[in-house]
């Protein structure tokens, strides 16, 4: 019986293992407060403007980093029962194609908080002679491509992710967060995927199509069979929402090229 194989997102991983190897707290001069919302209540008491509150971070020793991912990794292969698994990174200047053709890509990410043992954590993961690191594209595509090529061999694997844009890929899923699997079907994925096309993702600054949200882009597919029915639903919304047809057309180009994982390797 061929080996299953694990395919570990370790992007997040790195992020949530050095989070947990972090305490922060909100300062008012020598007060510390654990929440936010107690730090501007007593701003707001004193008269203080809400944006002198200092964001303290304290971090544990790197030691605490390395075995929380250690630990997930550990836990992870426990969970899924996996008998080998591969850890996809994102390489460190984020270049990838998407930013190429849409400048704003991840673009409100960029003032986003790296954990103190990030680079700790990040080079322990590259030193394992599992870890592929990406160039031009993005761990979702590496995974996605890697899953389209065991699905062809035969081979069993189970994607390891809380990233919903893996939902476009047919097959077991395990999120290491919440410990939860989910078994997403071939057409369980065509829909994920033409309701990012609609709804877009605010987490990667990919506005989608204008006033559509979730709910609306399931009664937008509704009724519908076939991937060929998802696309015609979806070019419906664009042309409602831009009513000049060719800048409709354009923009769903856009935000296919932009939502849509790479299943093949490049020539």
């Amino acid at each position: 019986m061929p080996k299953k194989v694990a395919l570990i997102d370790a992007d997040g991983m790195i992020y949530a293992t050095g989070a947990v190897s972090e305490t922060v707290t909100w300062a008012i001069e020598d007060l510390h407060f654990d929440y936010k919302s107690q730090a501007n209540e007593h701003a707001d008491e004193i008269g203080l403007p809400r944006d002198q509150i200092e964001r303290v971070v304290t971090a544990q020793p790197v030691s605490h980093a390395l075995n929380a991912i250690r630990t997930a990794l550990d836990h992870t292969l426990e969970q899924t029962g996996a008998d080998e698994f591969e850890i996809y990174m994102s390489n460190l200047d984020n270049d990838n194609f998407r930013k190429h053709i849409y400048p704003d890509y991840k673009k409100n990410r960029k003032h986003q908080h790296r954990p103190k043992h990030f680079n700790a954590i990040r080079n322990w993961l590259a030193n394992q002679k599992q870890s592929i690191i990406t160039k031009g594209l993005e761990p979702d595509d590496l995974m996605a491509i890697r899953a389209q090529e065991l699905t062809t061999l035969g081979t069993p694997f189970v994607i390891v992710t809380n990233d919903k844009d893996m939902q476009q890929i047919p097959g077991d899923h395990y999120n290491w967060q919440k410990h939860t699997f989910q078994t997403v079907s071939p057409w369980e994925a065509a829909v994920s995927l033409y309701t990012q096309i609609l709804v877009g993702d605010s987490i990667d600054n990919i506005k989608g199509c204008p006033k559509v949200g979730p709910a609306k882009a399931r009664i937008a597919f509704k009724g519908a069979t076939t991937e060929e029915e998802l696309l015609e639903a979806t070019f419906k919304e664009y042309k409602k929402a831009y009513k000049d047809e060719d800048e409709a057309r354009k923009m769903m180009k856009l935000n296919i090229q932009l939502v849509r994982l790479v299943t093949k390797r490049p020539e």
